[in-house]
Protein backbone atom coordinates (compact mmCIF):
# COMPACT_ATOMS: atom_id res chain seq x y z
CA UNK A 1 0.00 0.00 0.00
CA UNK A 2 2.13 3.09 -1.15
CA UNK A 3 -1.27 5.01 -0.66
CA UNK A 4 0.70 7.86 1.41
CA UNK A 5 4.02 8.40 -1.15
CA UNK A 6 1.89 10.55 -3.62
CA UNK A 7 3.43 13.86 -4.37
CA UNK A 8 6.83 13.01 -1.94
CA UNK A 9 9.25 16.39 -1.95
CA UNK A 10 13.12 16.00 -2.40
CA UNK A 11 14.49 14.72 0.10
CA UNK A 12 11.50 13.12 1.84
CA UNK A 13 10.47 9.68 2.63
CA UNK A 14 7.19 7.67 2.95
CA UNK A 15 6.14 4.22 4.02
CA UNK A 16 4.84 1.46 1.95
CA UNK A 17 2.65 -0.70 3.58
CA UNK A 18 1.50 -4.38 3.52
CA UNK A 19 -2.38 -3.70 2.07
CA UNK A 20 -4.78 -6.29 3.89
CA UNK A 21 -5.10 -8.81 4.44
CA UNK A 22 -1.19 -9.38 4.14
CA UNK A 23 1.01 -8.32 7.26
CA UNK A 24 4.78 -7.51 7.43
CA UNK A 25 6.96 -4.91 7.78
CA UNK A 26 6.94 -1.33 5.97
CA UNK A 27 9.46 -0.57 3.83
CA UNK A 28 10.81 3.41 3.38
CA UNK A 29 10.53 4.92 -0.02
CA UNK A 30 12.94 7.93 -1.20
CA UNK A 31 12.12 10.74 -3.13
CA UNK A 32 16.48 11.72 -3.61
CA UNK A 33 17.21 15.22 -2.57
CA UNK A 34 17.94 18.15 -4.54
CA UNK A 35 15.04 16.48 -7.36
CA UNK A 36 13.29 18.72 -9.61
CA UNK A 37 11.87 16.28 -12.25
CA UNK A 38 8.11 15.84 -10.73
CA UNK A 39 8.19 12.13 -13.21
CA UNK A 40 11.08 11.02 -10.82
CA UNK A 41 10.38 7.53 -9.31
CA UNK A 42 10.76 6.99 -5.81
CA UNK A 43 13.92 4.98 -4.79
CA UNK A 44 12.12 2.10 -2.44
CA UNK A 45 12.14 -1.46 -1.98
CA UNK A 46 8.85 -3.63 -1.58
CA UNK A 47 7.88 -4.58 1.96
CA UNK A 48 8.35 -8.07 2.99
CA UNK A 49 4.31 -9.42 3.24
CA UNK A 50 2.63 -12.35 3.55
CA UNK A 51 -0.37 -14.10 4.31
CA UNK A 52 -1.59 -14.51 7.86
CA UNK A 53 -4.46 -16.72 6.97
CA UNK A 54 -6.81 -17.33 4.16
CA UNK A 55 -9.52 -15.11 4.74
CA UNK A 56 -12.71 -16.26 5.24
CA UNK A 57 -15.16 -17.64 2.33
CA UNK A 58 -18.34 -16.42 1.86
CA UNK A 59 -20.44 -17.90 1.09
CA UNK A 60 -18.85 -21.20 2.49
CA UNK A 61 -18.75 -23.49 -0.35
CA UNK A 62 -21.29 -26.55 0.00
CA UNK A 63 -19.71 -29.66 1.63
CA UNK A 64 -17.20 -27.63 3.80
CA UNK A 65 -16.97 -26.38 7.34
CA UNK A 66 -14.80 -23.64 9.25
CA UNK A 67 -13.53 -24.98 12.16
CA UNK A 68 -11.28 -23.13 14.78
CA UNK A 69 -8.81 -25.74 13.34
CA UNK A 70 -9.35 -24.56 9.63
CA UNK A 71 -11.61 -26.84 7.33
CA UNK A 72 -13.03 -30.04 7.50
CA UNK A 73 -16.54 -31.75 4.87
CA UNK A 74 -19.48 -31.36 6.28
CA UNK A 75 -21.78 -33.86 7.24
CA UNK A 76 -22.50 -36.48 4.25
CA UNK A 77 -19.38 -35.04 2.68
CA UNK A 78 -16.24 -37.39 2.43
CA UNK A 79 -12.56 -36.56 1.80
CA UNK A 80 -9.73 -33.90 2.93
CA UNK A 81 -10.49 -30.84 2.70
CA UNK A 82 -8.00 -28.39 1.62
CA UNK A 83 -8.39 -24.60 1.23
CA UNK A 84 -5.88 -22.99 -0.79
CA UNK A 85 -5.65 -19.32 -1.19
CA UNK A 86 -3.60 -17.18 -4.36
CA UNK A 87 -2.48 -13.76 -5.30
CA UNK A 88 -5.45 -12.39 -7.79
CA UNK A 89 -5.59 -9.22 -9.76
CA UNK A 90 -4.78 -6.21 -7.56
CA UNK A 91 -3.39 -8.04 -5.13
CA UNK A 92 -6.69 -9.82 -4.02
CA UNK A 93 -6.47 -13.14 -2.52
CA UNK A 94 -8.98 -15.39 -3.81
CA UNK A 95 -9.46 -19.39 -2.62
CA UNK A 96 -10.39 -21.93 -3.48
CA UNK A 97 -11.54 -25.09 -1.53
CA UNK A 98 -11.31 -29.18 -2.80
CA UNK A 99 -11.30 -32.52 -1.60
CA UNK A 100 -15.25 -32.97 -0.20
CA UNK A 101 -17.30 -34.92 -2.11
CA UNK A 102 -20.89 -36.04 -1.85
Amino acid sequence: DASDCMGVPAGSFCEVRCKPPYVGNASIARCPAGNVDPTQALEWFPPTCSLRDCPEQSPVPAGYVKTSGGWQCAEGYKGVAVVDCGLGDMCQVSCTAAGCRP
